[in-house]
């Protein structure tokens, strides 16, 4: 009988081993009801750090790490399918773990692939927060793109950034993440996060955004959604086109609020970090 309930045990054991994430990591802080925060393309959870004192007075913050990004070993992420991946790895910790419906805040690619866990799974999230990304990213280059059409700029894309130097890498991504945040220490943060990443994972996850066209998705999705939408007047987009191409992009997503958060880049929590404290809250409060 103790061989058998020996046995029993270990099996149990081993399945909990086996069900837990290989995509990513996650660091659990605070109390309350369950709040996941997933970051973009090639970052970290610290993007999030000036709002998480103020999260975990009142929930438990679940801070995601995808793996091959900011330092973190790339694992099964090495082998591709990084979007789907994740987002079934996402669906399953929050079945595994008991978390009811929490709440999903995701950065760019972070804020796709909390769209994608609803859309999959509409009793996985309780409610999804989008931080300036839409739910196809080529619509930023061409508007009337489709997803075949992107897939060739996507592939060339993805072979000229592995074929790139350390040198040139670097370069580009300074160059790059200049245009993404206004603020000195922003830029230094995201450089870093970036240099750090598994160069394949990362151009891997890039050709994947390109070409993921979401707007057949969404509406699928039963949750409140609401978006954070930058605007800045340095931005080589007139406003009210920008607006509009934003708003034609989620047209297929009933109820979604969008919010425009003025005077930012790309990474608004740190450009109008109180801005973007009070759109959490009362995301969170509603």
């Amino acid at each position: 009988m103790k061989a058998l309930i020996a046995l029993m045990l270990s099996v149990l054991f081993a399945g909990a081993a086996l069900a837990a994430p290989t995509r990513f990591t996650v660091t659990v802080s605070g109390e309350g009801p369950d709040v996941i925060l997933i970051p973009g393309l090639a970052s970290a959870p610290h993007v999030y750090d000036a709002i998480l004192p103020q999260l975990e007075k009142t929930h438990r913050v679940h801070r995601i790490q995808i793996a091959g990004f900011a330092g973190l070993p790339a694992g099964p992420n090495a082998q591709g399918d990084i979007l789907d991946g994740v987002r079934d790895e996402l669906i399953a910790y929050i079945g595994e773990n008991g978390l009811q419906k929490p709440a999903l805040i995701g950065h760019s690619m972070g804020g796709l692939l909390s769209l994608l866990v609803a859309a999959e799974a509409p009793d996985a999230a309780g409610r999804v927060m989008a931080i300036d990304v839409l739910p196809f990213f080529s619509l930023l280059i061409n508007p009337m793109a489709t997803s075949e059409m992107v897939k060739p700029f996507a592939a060339q894309a993805k072979a000229q950034m592995l074929a790139q130097s350390d040198e040139v890498f670097a370069q580009r991504q300074r160059q790059a993440m200049g245009n993404l945040t206004k603020t000195p220490e922003g830029l230094e943060i995201a450089v870093a996060d970036s240099l750090a990443s598994d160069r394949g994972v990362m151009a891997e996850t890039m050709a994947e955004v390109m070409v993921r066209d979401a707007r057949t998705e969404i509406p699928a999705i039963t949750v409140p959604v609401t978006v954070l939408q930058a605007y800045d007047p340095q931005m080589p987009v007139p406003k009210e086109m920008y607006l509009s191409l934003w708003s034609t992009a989620y047209s297929g997503l009933k109820g979604v609020n969008i919010k425009v958060i003025e005077g930012s880049y790309h990474f608004i929590m740190w450009d109008q970090p109180q801005a973007f404290a009070d759109a959490v809250t009362a995301f969170l409060a509603d």
